[in-house]
């Protein structure tokens, strides 16, 4: 669904004969991402455990290529910046996996995936961005999808399918705020900016481990290692 998704809206933008490096590691990320909901469900664990080991696996990884490759943090002037990105994108993974565990997966994609009406629009508020004419007919059609989505089920909080695309939404809204800070501080090192939020992301989420050590196994611990390393370090940098 994920690589559907990226694969169909690089099309529309620019057709095969026009596909450049960035649309690659775009549908790439897309395709390694629409597997995320299934390691979720394997790993079996509450999300603010899954939250914690994934970010943990993350950071390792991303401070071991640092090391290796001896390059500086170059964070100068925007710690503040990737500090607050790396509290939303713990938010929006929490709320994923609250999600995925709430709902159907494909309930819960669905949901999640509409970050982009959120960020489209932030763009054009706080970079100055201009709506293209593509733009003003696919916003009122994802918004008319959410509307469809919600109107298949119970309205109310009593409601799984409800309360899990309600953390969809949440996901998809608090994702949006670290594309603007992404965008809005292109020259952040891609490798740097992941360190800092799957450090904050581990910081934050360790409490839930430290004080209600979670019963692992090896099924569970391979699932958030590669949430982590895949999921997490190589789609984000992609």
């Amino acid at each position: 669904m994920h690589f559907s998704r990226g694969l169909l809206s690089i099309l529309f933008r620019r057709g095969w004969s026009k596909l450049n490096s960035g649309d690659l590691h775009l549908i790439v990320a897309n395709l390694l991402w629409g597997s995320g909901s299934i390691f979720t469900r394997l790993a079996d664990q509450p999300a603010t455990v899954i939250m914690f080991f994934r970010a943990a696996a993350a950071f390792s990884t991303v401070a071991a290529y640092l090391l290796l490759r001896r390059q500086p943090l170059g964070l100068n002037g925007v710690w503040r910046w990737t500090l607050a990105s790396g509290v939303l994108i713990s938010l929006s993974g929490l709320f994923f996996f609250l999600a995925v565990q709430t709902t159907t997966i494909g309930t819960a994609v669905l949901a999640c995936n509409t970050g982009p009406i959120f960020y489209i629009t932030w763009s054009c508020l706080f970079l100055g961005e201009k709506f293209e004419r593509r733009t003003l007919l696919a916003l009122p059609l994802a918004a008319t999808g959410i509307i469809l989505l919600v109107s298949n089920c119970e309205i109310s909080l009593t409601s799984r399918d409800f309360v899990g695309i309600l953390y969809g939404l949440a996901s998809g809204l608090s994702y949006s705020f670290v594309v603007i800070i992404a965008k809005r501080f292109p020259h952040i090192p891609t490798a740097s900016l992941i360190l800092v939020q799957m450090g904050v992301a581990a910081v934050l989420f360790s409490p839930w481990v430290v004080l209600n050590p979670p019963v692992l196994t090896i099924q569970s611990l391979g699932a958030m290692t590669v949430l982590g390393v895949v999921h997490s370090g190589l789609c984000l940098a992609l």
